[in-house]
Order: C-alpha cells, then structure tokens, then sequence
C-alpha cells in the first residue's frame, strides 16, 4: 500500500516555510512529502496583500508569531 501524499508548499525566502520545513521529519513512515517551490510574493501580488516587512502592522508582530 501507497502511504498518502503531503503537498509542502514553500518559498524559499519565507522564515515560515522554514520553520514547517524543519518539522516535515514527523511524517516519516505516514506520509509521501512533495516539496512544491512557489513564489509567495506572486501570491501576496495576486491578492492584493504585502508581506509583512512592508506592512508595519503585521511586521511588528512578526518576530513574536516565529518565536511561536
């Protein structure tokens, strides 16, 4: 039997993706990961949003949410 896939969408420049990339590990044995590069800022470009180092309201919380 086939394990189940877990698609990781990630940016490469983006602290939170590296955050959830160093806890993939817990997957070993459950799960198949595929690694799926993207451009997060495309994505923020698309919608209309900014990332948070350009938003002061979000970049002020920012250091607080990656000590999390």
């Amino acid at each position: 039997m086939s394990l189940p896939k877990l698609e990781f969408f990630y940016d490469i420049v983006s602290p939170y993706s590296y955050i959830a990339a160093a806890r993939l590990d817990r997957f070993d044995g459950l799960a198949e990961v595929v690694w799926r590069p993207f451009l997060l800022g495309g994505v923020f470009k698309a919608a209309g949003n900014s990332a948070p180092l350009h938003v002061p309201a979000k970049g002020m919380h920012m250091p607080t949410d990656l000590r999390r």
